[in-house]
């Protein structure tokens, strides 16, 4: 990734997205990029992205998708205009395949796809809190969002 800015868009439910994004953020700033944390239930109808800035958007896997209000933020981005775009979600189960859709939709809207990772995280279903479920697990998953990160920085 060759964006010195990032706006790091994410929803978490459980906590699970947050520690991922957290941990990918702190990979970033340590390379010298600027990163802008933004929660994608705040961003309102049409969210703004700063002009040179990469996309970054972290989000949970819920019954197989994600949530409505999730969709509908991919859907409202503006125009890309061919800005780096990567995503991130969180899962303890399957995803239902959605990488593969949410790039099409970025590259409809004129972004560049730079990278797409899954990272297994301590399930929720029962709603347990992701502090208290599973450190191994949870552990694991928050060196794989670094891993991410330094490989989004090395573009491989």
């Amino acid at each position: 990734m060759n964006a010195q800015e990032i706006d790091f868009f994410w929803f978490s439910a459980s906590g699970n997205t947050r520690l991922a994004v957290e941990a990918m953020r702190d990979v970033f700033a340590a390379a010298g990029r600027t990163v802008r944390l933004r929660r994608i239930e705040t961003a309102g109808a049409a969210p703004e992205l700063a002009v040179h800035a990469a996309l970054g958007v972290a989000f949970p896997v819920a019954c197989g998708s994600t949530y409505p209000f999730v969709w509908r933020f991919f859907e409202a981005l503006p125009g890309g205009e061919g800005r780096e775009a990567f995503m991130v979600d969180t899962l303890g189960g399957a995803s239902g395949a959605m990488v593969g859709p949410l790039r099409k939709l970025l590259e409809r809207k004129g972004y560049r796809p730079v990278g797409a990772r899954e990272i297994r995280m301590p399930g929720n279903f029962l709603m347990i809190p992701a502090e208290s479920a599973a450190p191994p697990m949870r552990d694991r998953g928050i060196a794989a969002a670094r891993q991410y990160a330094d490989e989004l920085l090395q573009g491989t």
